[in-house]
């Protein structure tokens, strides 16, 4: 079609975020609100796998009510998978641990977790104490065991990565 990837970012970021971030009201009631919508948003945004697309799925994430539209900015930032800043973990890290998180999300953020910290290019560091956090919540909620012994697996690889060296500048 001749569009530029950042018209396809916008359009796609509008589409993801319409309803629960972005509301738009016709006679008091809410008339964006498009759950289906925005999940599949969510999915092309994620095969666009680019650094906007990933902080539109990230806020997505972070502040969209629907289990299934996160879910699916889930899968997608998996899909994408780099997290250089280390937002991706502390958004994973944060809605995991969220009152009300289900079984299902909280399981599929822990898969999340484990493929994200099997690579080079995770913001590790700068994530790792919200997820530790999180992870310990996890341990002692009432979660079946299922995810608890899910939980266990990405402490196993934390305590298997090596610490960050620090930069020295040269």
């Amino acid at each position: 079609l001749g569009v530029h990837i950042s018209v396809c970012e916008e359009i796609l970021g509008r589409l993801a975020t319409a309803g629960p971030l972005r509301r738009s009201y016709t006679d008091g009631r809410l008339v964006n609100d498009h759950p289906p919508l925005r999940a599949a948003s969510c999915r092309v945004l994620g095969e666009l796998a680019t650094d906007a697309a990933r902080d539109i799925l990230v806020q997505v994430l972070r502040q969209d009510p629907d289990p299934g539209v996160r879910l699916e900015a889930l899968d997608a930032l998996a899909a994408i998978g780099t997290d250089p800043r280390g937002e991706l973990l502390a958004a994973v890290s944060e809605t995991m641990a969220a009152p009300g998180a289900g079984e299902a999300f909280v399981l599929a953020a822990l898969g999340s977790l484990r493929v994200l910290l099997s690579r080079a290019d995770t913001g590790f560091a700068e994530a790792q104490p919200a997820l530790v956090e999180a992870l310990i919540g996890l341990s002692r909620s009432r979660y079946s065991l299922r995810v608890k012994r899910a939980a266990r697996e990405i402490f196993e690889v934390l305590a298997l990565r090596p610490p960050a060296l620090p930069d020295t500048g040269r």
